[in-house]
């Protein structure tokens, strides 16, 4: 049988590195999602026009309607630019994950191989 090669160490590294920048930028992108629901949140139920029957939205329905499309063109917008971009960054960091991943089981095949390899001699 032939022996599995090791992954690259400075390719993990690296990779490693670059799922630690996605996280960051994930993590930065979703606390943006959330300060943009926060302030339609707080729009919607301050300014009367968004009002229904002269009282203001109750958060479900928020939830379900403003926090998704936005109160306004320039709120979707916005809520549209971060949620794609949160979604790129998503995707991007579950492919890094995933192949960091199979470095790792190549590795552990790797020794397996060597362990089955050094047992056969004695």
């Amino acid at each position: 049988m032939e022996k599995i090669p090791l992954p690259d160490f400075e390719d993990m590294d690296k990779l490693a590195t670059e799922i630690g920048k996605l996280s960051t930028e994930s993590l930065i992108v979703k606390s943006q999602i959330k300060e943009l629901e926060a302030e339609v949140f707080t729009t919607v139920t301050k300014e009367e026009k968004y009002w229904i029957k002269d009282r203001p939205p109750t958060a479900v329905y928020i939830e379900n309607t403003y926090k998704i499309s936005g109160y306004d063109q320039f709120s979707k917008a916005d809520m549209t630019k971060y949620r794609t971009r949160y979604a790129e960054i998503a995707g991007e960091l579950d492919a890094k994950k995933r192949l960091f991943d199979l470095y790792m089981k190549a590795i552990e095949v790797w020794r397996t191989q060597s362990a089955n390899e050094r047992g056969t001699f004695y």
